[in-house]
């Protein structure tokens, strides 16, 4: 047999994990073909995460949560934009809910 189908010799067990024997008292064995398999995996796209939630601190901005989650302050824009309940981005209270968007 070449490298890729090899054999492999092993005990036969009853359902009580004894080894089975023969009459004669020696061990009954059985060879098992092994093969090389090959497999294909394939990674399917993950789905964009949902948008995390935040409640402001004191003395936040939209520039200190943009770098906070996104690590871009000048990105401050995009939450400003998912967050229109703030009418003014440097009107950030204590205690308002900000909705920040997966980049």
């Amino acid at each position: 047999m070449d490298a890729a189908h090899e054999s492999t010799r092993c005990h036969i067990y009853d359902e009580f994990n004894y080894p089975l024997v023969d009459q004669d008292g020696s061990h009954l064995w059985r060879h098992i073909e092994t093969r090389e398999t090959t497999y294909m995996v394939t990674a399917l796209p993950l789905p964009d995460p949902p948008p995390q939630e935040y409640y402001a601190k004191d003395g936040e901005s939209f520039q200190f949560i943009a770098y906070k989650f996104i690590k871009n302050p000048t990105l401050w824009w995009q939450i400003a934009e998912a967050n229109p309940q703030v009418w003014y981005p440097l009107d950030l209270h204590m205690g308002s809910y900000i909705h920040v968007p997966s980049t």
